[in-house]
């Protein structure tokens, strides 16, 4: 098994790798960024969209430490459902750009019809620079890379919810 130190929370996390581009597992190994410049918590409801099982614990864990509630969804389908359910609890949805079945744009646009005042940040490691025009054009409120650090998401987060 390779290793190779995961850039998410400037090396706070390190990634243990399956020889597949895929983490195997993940390790945190740094600090608790804890509350905001004011000292407090927050308690806005995140709904986390992503096919991968290891990036969503990693994102439930990294926002719970600062604050958030977080709900999960393994794909497109599963995020809807939630929202349909669940959507004046939602405060804001991550979602992820590439996944099979329904892409993280073409869920933003169905959450759209189901509330046109949904707040969602787009997250990816590879994203074509027109689908992300278009995505912004439509809405949605903000983009990070991956991988990313907590306080940058933290940022974008702090900004969107604001």
């Amino acid at each position: 098994m390779n290793s190779n130190d995961l850039v998410w929370n400037r090396g706070y996390l390190r990634g243990f790798y399956d020889g597949y581009g895929s983490p195997s597992r993940v390790v945190p190994v740094g600090r608790d960024i804890g509350t905001d410049k004011g000292g407090s918590r927050t308690t806005a409801t995140i709904l986390v969209v992503d096919d991968e099982p290891m990036i969503r614990e990693l994102l439930q864990e990294m926002l719970e430490s600062i604050g958030y509630k977080v709900k999960t969804a393994g794909d497109g389908k599963a995020a809807l459902d939630y929202f349909c359910r669940h959507k004046d609890e939602v405060d804001l949805v991550i979602l992820d750009v590439m996944m099979p079945g329904m892409s993280g744009v073409e869920v933003f646009r169905r959450l759209k019809l189901l509330d046109p005042s949904v707040k969602a940040i787009l997250a990816s490691g590879y994203v074509e620079r027109s689908q992300l025009s278009q995505a912004m054009e439509e809405g949605v409120a903000d983009f990070i890379a991956k991988p990313f650090a907590l306080a940058a998401l933290k940022s974008k987060l702090d900004a969107v919810l604001a």
